[in-house]
């Protein structure tokens, strides 16, 4: 079913597009461009789904692109390496401020990656707006001897990381500048801990945790997504 598909659907439902476009939270001309085959981008396929869904029209499990406009969002990538082990961003490209990590424009690399909308919005549940790219280097995203387990991450991997969620409840994998660069561990918070501080893991017993407070190092986003070579 393509998207414009799902908007004449919905409109259909509700009783036309103005009442639709409201529903969705777009403007009146906004949504019957959809309804001509316009491109829809970013928050507002998710919102289309997300009505199209409550209202009937739609399953989850059943979006899917077919043929026509394929709804693409450009995400950028870092262009130093997200350690998974010893390496990492350097802290330079980085820029510590009040609530969080500011990352530098110079720290992305030229070029974009392409992704359709619906995956990174619908089935990732990622506002292409907060997603960032970073490459996996390092050995302790895996277990050498369980390579193959769910939630490996395997040297040369991309990560897709979300960088509007940073509060590791629940505890996940994580983007983690932890005072000397860019790692990717799994995060959780040390309970009753003061001053507040996280306990970063690997997948490779060969590293052991460590912990930092809240204060030396602050989260750049979980983890959501990974591309992978065959």
């Amino acid at each position: 079913m393509k998207y414009k598909d799902i908007a004449i659907a919905l409109a259909e439902k509700i009783g036309n597009p103005t009442k639709a476009a409201k529903v969705v939270g777009v403007s009146q001309p906004t949504y019957r461009a959809w309804t001509l085959g316009g491109e829809i981008k970013g928050d507002n396929l998710m919102s289309l789904l997300e009505a199209a869904e409550a209202h009937g029209i739609i399953k989850a499990e059943n979006v899917r692109l077919i043929g026509g406009n394929t709804n693409t969002v450009a995400l950028r990538e870092l262009d130093t390496r997200a350690g998974a082990g010893g390496g990492g961003v350097d802290s330079s490209a980085l820029v510590s401020i009040d609530n969080g990590v500011s990352i530098q424009e110079d720290a992305f690399r030229d070029g974009v990656w392409e992704m359709p909308s619906a995956f990174l919005n619908y089935e990732l549940k990622v506002s292409a707006s907060g997603a960032i790219v970073a490459e996996v280097v390092g050995d302790s995203g895996y277990d050498p001897e369980n390579s193959n387990a769910p939630g490996s991450l395997l040297p040369g991997d991309r990560v897709i990381i979300d960088s509007r969620d940073i509060r590791p409840s629940p505890p996940g994998p994580f983007a983690v500048f932890d005072g000397l660069g860019l790692v990717i561990k799994l995060v959780e918070v040390v309970r009753n801990s003061d001053p507040p501080r996280l306990r970063l893991s690997s997948r490779n017993p060969s590293y052991p945790p460590y912990e930092v407070t809240t204060e030396e190092a602050h989260i750049i986003g979980r983890v959501k997504g990974r591309i992978t070579r065959m």
